[in-house]
């Protein structure tokens, strides 16, 4: 199967430039074509791995994978040493309740809050690294990763070995690793030719 989809996108290559790897209970990878919305999902790994192409916004096995983090609430600690870290992480804990009850996302930009050295590594500490790693390869490049509470992601902007932005978001699934709705029908008009070519 996974021949069978290389030779279905082998018209769209080079790649696009979102690529998504899975590592946690839903393991696999999601990658952009150069047609925006057209996906090459892998779910698993090895002679196992199912692969599919997939229409959409944001393929189904992202989402899944995403909302398997461990956590839906934030472990709010004692803050000793941090004077803003706390509170910005119990803002965090009111927007991310938020997002339950309204579906209202909301970003946070760490590179212009006043943050000492201690406020980012109770930031850290409490949200840590989760399993999902997405990169849009666009300019500026980005990578985008899940924590450990569900629907927080850390989403930096970098320019060369230059962070430009550091931010948190809370959001299903951040903006830099979708489709635009409008981008998915030209898409397939384009790819319905390149297949008749």
């Amino acid at each position: 199967m996974g021949e069978e989809v290389g030779v279905l996108l082998g018209p769209l290559d080079p790649k696009g430039e979102v690529v998504v790897r899975l590592e946690g209970p839903v393991s696999g990878m999601v990658r952009e074509s150069r047609l925006p919305g057209l996906w090459h999902v892998r779910r698993g790994a090895g002679t196992e791995a199912v692969h599919e192409v997939v229409v959409a916004e944001v393929p189904n096995l992202l989402r899944e994978a995403a909302a398997a983090e461990a956590s839906s609430e934030i472990p709010i600690p004692v803050a000793e040493g941090s004077v803003h870290g706390r509170a910005l992480l119990l803002r965090i804990a009111q927007c991310l309740k938020g997002l339950a009850l309204e579906d209202t996302s909301t970003l946070f930009d760490l590179t212009h809050c006043p943050l000492s050295s201690d406020d980012h590594a109770l930031i850290d500490r409490t949200l840590k690294t989760g399993t999902v790693w997405g990169w849009s390869l666009g300019y500026p490049a980005c990578q985008a990763v899940t924590t450990s509470v569900r629907c927080i992601w850390r989403v930096r902007y970098r320019n060369g070995d230059k962070l430009v932005l550091d931010t948190i978001e809370i959001v299903d699934i951040p903006a830099v690793l979708r489709a635009q709705r409008e981008d998915i029908d030209d898409s397939l008009t384009r790819f319905d030719t390149l297949l008749r070519e």
